[in-house]
C-alpha cells in the first residue's frame, strides 16, 4: 500500500511532526521512510556575498546545514523501520523539486507538514505543502 514513504523536512517543529507520523505510519505498514531536505537555490544578490569568502565556502556552509537537518530527524526514526536521507540541492522552486524526488524515487505517500496559515498570510507566502498536494501524483498527506 505505502511502500515508500518520502517525508520533506526543514529546521521547524511541524517537520518532526511530519517524521513522527511517517514512521509511526511505516512501523505498521512495513514501509521504508525517505527524508528529503531541499537546498534552495542562492539568490542572485548572495553571489556578492559569495565573492568575498574563499570559493565554494558558503554553498559547502548551506550542505553543511542540510546534512546536520537530516541527522537530527535520522536520529528520530525507531530502530527497525527502514530509512534513508537525501540532500537535494534545488534548481527550481522547493515544490517542484519535492515532486521530482518523488517521481524520481517511485514513492507512494508524501507527508509533509504545514503551517495551516491562511487568508493574507497564505497569499502572501505561498505554500509548499499546498502545492505538493495539489500537483503530486501520489497521495499526500498534511500534517499541522
Amino acid at each position: 500500500m505505502f511502500d515508500t514513504i518520502l517525508v520533506p523536512v526543514d529546521e521547524n517543529v511541524i517537520s518532526l511532526r511530519a517524521v513522527t507520523t511517517a514512521t509511526k505510519l511505516a512501523e505498521q505498514l512495513a514501509g521504508h521512510v525517505i527524508l528529503l531536505h531541499v537546498i534552495e537555490p542562492l539568490p542572485p544578490y548572495t553571489s556578492q556575498v559569495a565573492l568575498q569568502l574563499p570559493e565554494g565556502e558558503l554553498e559547502q556552509a548551506i550542505s553543511e546545514h542540510g546534512r546536520k537537518v537530516l541527522e537530527g530527524f535520522s536520529a528520530r526514526v525507531p530502530d527497525g523501520v527502514g530509512h534513508e536521507v537525501i540532500l537535494w540541492r534545488g534548481r527550481q522552486s522547493i515544490w517542484r523539486e519535492i515532486l521530482q524526488v518523488a517521481t524520481e524515487r517511485n514513492v507512494d505517500l508524501v507527508i509533509i507538514g504545514t503551517h495551516g496559515r491562511e487568508g493574507v498570510a497564505r497569499a502572501f507566502l505561498g505554500s509548499v505543502a499546498e502545492r505538493v498536494a495539489r500537483h503530486a501524483e501520489v497521495p499526500v498527506m498534511l500534517v499541522r
